[in-house]
This record gives structure tokens, C-alpha cells and sequence, in this order.
């Protein structure tokens, strides 16, 4: 199986890198509105360097198609994961939440405006508090957003991954597989992730976690809290004749 934790590890380098390189044209962007506006903010200035990030975005859908693929090709035998129509409505619905980074962020700076106004700062101490929150390696904030993105979406398409291969070996085989959710064991598992901890179903049927259905971990069916940060992983067994 392909390294999950180097993986996750390599990718929120990305992602940071990424992030980076986006927020220095989205501090440009709300700096000339600023000027524009004689002192007054439009946090709709972020919408203007969507199509950047939307470029990044591509580029980081690569590597996480690269994931698939090395995950695919270690459970199944074969290179070929690409065209999977599982593997590749996963990496549809990763662009969909990369892509919302700007709205997020957007409404982020919408709050830390209205919050320092309610508070009577003045402009000078608003574009500061701006600067602050817009510079990538000013805080913990924007390596952090990188690290959940990169544990979410990295193991999510191993999942997918290794589900759309064991799919593959069962139809090629004519073999019937079970799988088990495997979590990592350690005190970052949330409750209802430590409760699924072993629980074993039918190749293609869904386990039950807390109050979802997922059909491996990371389903982007599942709601946001069962899945953010997920690390957990499946076993997947040939299922025993008795």
C-alpha cells in the first residue's frame, strides 16, 4: 500500500505552496480595492483571484490522481486506475471543496472586519489586522488549513482507491471480498471513527459510522465531520467459504 502519512506529508508542502502563492495576489487584490475606495474594504476583492487558485487547484487534482493511482496499482495489480468512474467522481468533489478556499477565506476577512469595526479600531489598525491574517507564514493558520486539507483529501482518494480496486479484483475474480475500517489507533480518532474501529461489511456495501452511511473512509457523501482530517484506512479480505 502506498505511504499514507509521507503522502499526506508531501502534499501539504503543496497545498502550503499553493496557498502562498494565492494569498500574495489576494493581499494585492484587497490592498488596490483599499486604495481604490479611499480606505474602505472590499472583501469581494478575493473573488478577482479565483481563477488563480482555480489554476492551482488543477495542479494539486494531479497529485492527488497520482495518489489513486499508486494506491490502485499496489491492491490491484495494475497500473491503470484513471478512467475509474469511482476514483474519478472522487476527484470531483476534492475540486469542488479545493474551490471553495476563496469564499471561505473571503468570509473569514468579512468577520475580522466586522469584528475589529465593532470594536473601534481604526483603518490603520483594520489594514494591519488585514495584513496579518493574509500573510501565509505570519501565523500556524495557513499551514494548518494545508495539513487538514492534505489529511482529508489525500487519504479520502486512497480509500476511493483502494475500494474501486477491490472492485475491480471482485468482478475480474468472480470473488467475494469483505473490508474492515482500520483507524490509526491513537488519541487524534474521533469517537465515532474509535466505534467503527474493526467493524466488517460487504465489498460493497457501506459501513455505519455515528449516525452515517459511508462507503469507505472519507466518502464525500458523509458529512463534513466524519470525513475532515479522517485517516482512517480498510482491510480488505477474500471472504472466507465455511
Amino acid at each position: 500500500m502506498v505511504d499514507r502519512m509521507a503522502a499526506e506529508r508531501q502534499f501539504a508542502g503543496k497545498v502550503f505552496a499553493a496557498i502562498r502563492t494565492w494569498l500574495a495576489a489576494v493581499r494585492d487584490a484587497v490592498h488596490r480595492a483599499w486604495l481604490e475606495l479611499s480606505g474602505k474594504f472590499d472583501t469581494h476583492a478575493v473573488a478577482v483571484t479565483q481563477p488563480l487558485w482555480d489554476g492551482l487547484v488543477g495542479d494539486l487534482q494531479g497529485e492527488l490522481e497520482a495518489v489513486a493511482h499508486a494506491e490502485f496499482d499496489s491492491v490491484a495489480g495494475i497500473p491503470d486506475a484513471r478512467q475509474l468512474t469511482l476514483i474519478q467522481g472522487v476527484l470531483a468533489e476534492s475540486r469542488v471543496y479545493l474551490a471553495r478556499v476563496p469564499l471561505e477565506v473571503q468570509n473569514d476577512l468579512q468577520r475580522l472586519i466586522s469584528s475589529s469595526v465593532a470594536v473601534g479600531r481604526t483603518p490603520d489598525q483594520i489594514e494591519r489586522a488585514v495584513d496579518a491574517f493574509l500573510d501565509a507564514t505570519g501565523s500556524e493558520n495557513w499551514q494548518g488549513r494545508a495539513k487538514t486539507i492534505a489529511a482529508t483529501e489525500v487519504h479520502r482518494m486512497a480509500n476511493a482507491a483502494t475500494q474501486a480496486a477491490a472492485m475491480y479484483l471482485s468482478n475480474t475474480r468472480q470473488v467475494a471480498y469483505d473490508k474492515s475500517w482500520r483507524t490509526r489507533h491513537d488519541d487524534r480518532v474521533r469517537a465515532t471513527h474509535v466505534a467503527a474501529d474493526g467493524q466488517t461489511v460487504p465489498l460493497n456495501s457501506k459501513f455505519l459510522v455515528g449516525d452515517s452511511l459511508m462507503l469507505y473512509p472519507g466518502d464525500p457523501e458523509a458529512p463534513a465531520s466524519e470525513v475532515v482530517s479522517c485517516r482512517c484506512s480498510m482491510i480488505i479480505k477474500e471472504r472466507s467459504v465455511t
